[in-house]
């Protein structure tokens, strides 16, 4: 029987609460393929909240059920292949191939990551060897800090109270955040001269800092955000780079319910990547918000800033 969830752990201009939203659409909908899995956003508490309809009697059987068909995965071919996406072409395009043949009608997921990952075909700008990756990837194995690697790591220990505490809690970023974290939580972006220790080897980070939950179902959702080769380019669906600003992704936020297909469309219209976009003409298709962040580079790593409305 399907209910309705207001999950209030999650705030849709925090990118990383907006990626875990996607995510638990994509891991609902891959569940319950035959009922009507829908997404929409709703006003509470000052933050726009995402709203589920999904085939679950109640809380522990909803988080039950997203934490079994999770564990199908900690050694997904998806995030086993590399520990980083500093992947050489030839490499890349086998482990392509492999998820081509593995996709089916109802499961494509091995395909869908690889899409949203990068591309065989556009090389990086930094290094012709290796392929161009999506403006998703906030680390490549600096600072012992890996990108599939640290996917790895979360859905491994991800258990279903962590699942819980993200969807249906305020975030206490109780969960130790070392090796468990995408970085795309703007409280990822820890400076050195604002902290007393030094971040690296702050002892701070194996109790808390972190939100498992959130991060483990966000990895799930970047496969909703494929990858395009643009002429030499490769662009990743809702990023545009403004030259001599910076890198920014934009994001709707919708009030009416609708599924995994038409939010792959929402999330892919040429108006978000404008400027200034046209809120009259979106909120013509249901776009009640849109939010914008900006993706900033520290050191070694990728951060994001929390999303403001445009």
């Amino acid at each position: 029987m399907s209910r309705s969830w207001l999950l209030t752990g999650l705030n849709g201009s925090n990118p990383l609460a907006f990626l875990a939203a996607l995510g638990m659409l994509r891991t609902a909908t891959l569940m319950w393929p035959n009922s009507r899995c829908r997404m929409a956003w709703k006003r509470s508490a000052g933050n726009w909240r995402p709203a589920f309809t999904v085939e679950a009697e109640d809380d522990a059987d909803l988080v039950a059920a997203l934490a079994k068909e999770l564990e199908r995965e900690p050694e997904h071919q998806a995030f086993a292949f590399s520990n980083n996406l500093t992947v050489e072409l030839a490499e890349f395009r086998d482990q392509a191939i492999k998820a081509q043949a593995t996709a089916t009608y109802s499961d494509r997921r091995f395909a869908d990551f690889m899409a949203a990952f990068g591309s065989e075909v556009i090389k990086s700008t930094n290094n012709p060897k290796i392929i161009a990756d999506t403006s998703l990837r906030t680390m490549s194995g600096s600072g012992h800090q890996d990108f599939l690697g640290t996917m790895r790591q979360l859905a491994q220990d991800t258990k279903p109270e962590h699942l819980r505490k993200a969807l249906l809690e305020p975030w206490l970023y109780d969960d130790p955040v070392e090796k468990h974290t995408m970085r795309w939580d703007p409280r990822d972006d820890v400076r050195r001269a604002l902290r007393w220790s030094e971040p690296s080897g702050d002892p701070g980070r194996k109790i808390q800092g972190s939100v498992w939950g959130a991060n483990r179902l966000a990895v799930e959702g970047i496969a909703l955000l494929p990858t395009v080769p643009v002429g030499n380019r490769l662009e990743t669906t809702g990023f545009i780079r403004r030259k001599d600003i910076g890198m920014f992704w934009t994001w709707p936020i919708w009030e009416c319910e609708v599924s995994v297909d038409v939010v792959r469309s929402l999330l892919a219209f040429k108006e978000l990547r404008e400027e200034l976009p046209d809120r009259r003409r979106l909120g013509a298709m249901g776009v009640k918000e849109i939010y914008r962040c900006e993706r900033i580079t520290q050191g070694r790593f990728r951060n994001f800033t929390m999303g403001i409305p445009v």
